[in-house]
């Protein structure tokens, strides 16, 4: 899952209303091609829907035999980078609606172009058993992206794609939610919502990076605008704070290193790693208690555990409840990352722990 670059604060917490408070808020589990983690170590509880990319599509099946709904993000933006890139893998360049071996620039598209771009997205979803279907999203052409996102919708609905798959013998109804990818700093985010609030989609996939107080006006202006469910993706360690508050869902998996909830993050440097497990035990169960997990198979483990603890704290169904144990979190982080000797918290948690807050008393940050 690509990371947005860049998240920071403008050093003041905005109050915002907060959407879906009586709503049940969830995560959209990433299952990355190579994370190992089997969809029979999820919590139910907090996780109905995985999703993936589509060129790595082959969980696909065993999503939903297993009873999960399907997510198969197209990620458009990379048919946007040159030809031969990295990114543009082999498994991508065959995806129906992508022109092999060429730059998409969906900014100079015709208007035929564009609905034959849309439609050809959306039937690849539905071909590979997706049951929650998503509109393309581009880096820098967001007005396009709104267009995109209206000729997706009447594609879905003169087609009845919302009606479940023919065999499906969940009969799982299918829904469409509109990717926002933008920098959240580089638009009006009043006038972003506004476009977006006559598109015929069931809710929103917002990708955005730039400052946290203004991802979260986004998200909380689409809610309160169009009274549909809002989910955040590839927000890195924010997704807690976004679900926390009321956004319907956060997309989230695995990341890089080991975690632990004490520090919100991970550690890298070893003395420090072992310091901080003997500083705060782990309850996983995957290791020792008092020393950090070793090997691809506890780490994955340990990461897990921890994910899926942070993610029922955050799905409470009293969003209140959810953001003052938050709060009360970061706190004990930052007083823990300082005792630790580690870099401060990233700046979006300041929404929550101001910079000039005295340090708070430790609770182990569980």
């Amino acid at each position: 899952m690509r990371r947005p670059s860049g998240w920071r604060t403008s050093g003041g917490c905005i109050k915002i209303p907060r959407v879906n408070e009586s709503g049940r808020r969830s995560v959209i589990w990433w299952a990355g091609e190579r994370d190992g983690v089997t969809l029979p170590a999820l919590d139910r509880e907090v996780v109905g829907t995985v999703a993936t990319a589509q060129a790595d599509a082959a969980l696909a099946g065993v999503a939903r035999r297993d009873g999960f709904g399907l997510l198969l993000e197209g990620e458009a933006w990379k048919a946007q980078l040159g030809p031969g890139h990295g990114l543009r893998t082999a498994s991508f360049e065959a995806l129906e609606w992508v022109r092999a071996g060429e730059r998409h620039a969906p900014e100079a598209w015709s208007a035929g172009e564009c609905e034959d771009f849309a439609e050809a997205y959306v039937d690849a979803q539905v071909r590979r058993g997706a049951t929650l279907l998503v509109t393309p999203g581009h880096d820098g052409v967001a007005r396009r992206d709104v267009e995109l996102a209206e000729l997706a919708a009447e594609h879905v609905r003169a087609k009845a794609l919302r009606e479940p798959a023919a065999g499906d013998a969940r009969a799982v109804r299918r829904e469409l939610y509109a990717s926002v990818r933008v920098r959240v700093d580089r638009v009006d985010v009043a006038e972003l919502v506004d476009a977006y609030t006559s598109v015929d989609v069931d809710g929103f996939v917002v990708w955005a990076s730039g400052e946290v107080e203004r991802l979260l006006a986004l998200v909380d202006g689409l809610g309160v605008a169009t009274g549909r469910p809002v989910v955040v993706a590839g927000a890195g360690p924010f997704w807690q704070l976004a679900l926390s508050r009321g956004a319907a869902g956060a997309v989230h998996g695995l990341g890089d290193g080991v975690y632990h909830g004490a520090v919100l993050g991970s550690v890298g440097d070893e003395v420090t790693l072992r310091r901080l497990f003997m500083l705060r035990n782990c309850d996983c169960g995957a290791h020792d208690a008092s020393t950090p997990p070793r090997g691809d198979e506890e780490i994955r483990a340990h990461d897990l555990w921890w994910a899926m603890k942070e993610a029922r704290w955050a799905c409470l169904p009293d969003t209140g409840r959810a953001m003052f144990t938050l709060t009360l979190r970061a706190a004990a982080a930052k007083t823990n990352r300082e005792r630790l000797g580690l870099a401060p918290l990233e700046s979006g948690w300041r929404v929550l722990v101001g910079e000039d807050e005295e340090r708070a008393e430790d609770d182990g940050g569980a």
